[in-house]
Formats: C-alpha cells, structure tokens, sequence
C-alpha cells in the first residue's frame, strides 16, 4: 500500500526523523547496536576514606565502577 502526499501518514523525504522513530519502534527493520567493548579505567580514586571505597571510570563510556578494598 502506497500512501499519497494528501493522505494523512504520508512519509516525505522530508520526514527523516519520523522514519527514525519507526525503526526504533520496529525491530524488523531497524537493529540495535549491541558491540561491546573492553573497559579501560582511569587510576582509582578514593571515594570514602571511613568505609575504604575507590571508584574507576572508564574512559570511553563513563562506566563507574566503584568496589570496597580488603
């Protein structure tokens, strides 16, 4: 089915955005980009002296990681 320019839900060159939204909505057409990559922290940072927490940050997502030394 073909939709006219005066039919309402016509999709113009125009309307990338919407198209866009319509691959997020369906899965069929459109992929989600789920590579992953190995984290790559900055040095440790101390976060709480009292209860010994550190923290790391990954450089290219800002994942934080932060964990208790024994």
């Amino acid at each position: 089915m073909t939709l006219k320019e005066t039919e309402p839900g016509f999709v113009g060159e125009d309307s990338f955005p919407l198209l866009e939204l319509r691959r997020a909505v369906r899965s069929s057409v459109w992929t989600k980009d789920t590579s992953t990559h190995r984290h790559e922290y900055r040095p440790e940072e101390l976060v709480d002296e009292e209860e010994d927490l550190y923290r790391k940050v990954c450089n290219t997502c800002g994942h934080q990681l932060t964990y208790e030394k024994m």
